[in-house]
């Protein structure tokens, strides 16, 4: 019994991490085309034609271009949060905030 779970919990376990690479090929693809051809330009059948998979395929891990330019931004700027939240509180300043970003 525990023979089969194990092997389906491997299964699943193998669809999450084909999901994840797949999810990262796209964006991987995605940030090439809105460097390359802009953001506005670049567009999910262009994504999907470098990739091999259908438009359906690309809409089924993303919803829409928007949420591809979040999922690649979102690091940054929770990094830069990051930053200001450990800097001392009189970089919270616009001028401190700057500076702190350019060191």
């Amino acid at each position: 019994m525990l023979g089969i779970y194990y092997q389906r919990l491997s299964k699943e376990m193998g669809l999450a991490v084909r999901r994840e690479e797949t999810r990262k090929l796209i964006l991987d693809v995605a940030l090439e085309l809105f460097v390359s051809e802009g953001y506005e330009t670049a567009s999910i059948s262009q994504i999907a034609s470098r990739l091999g998979i259908t438009k359906a395929a690309v809409y089924y891990h993303y919803h829409a271009k928007e949420e591809m330019l979040l999922s690649l931004v979102e690091p940054f700027l929770d990094r830069v949060d990051q930053l200001i939240d450990a800097a001392p509180p009189t970089s919270h300043s616009h001028v401190g905030r700057r500076r702190l970003l350019e060191s």
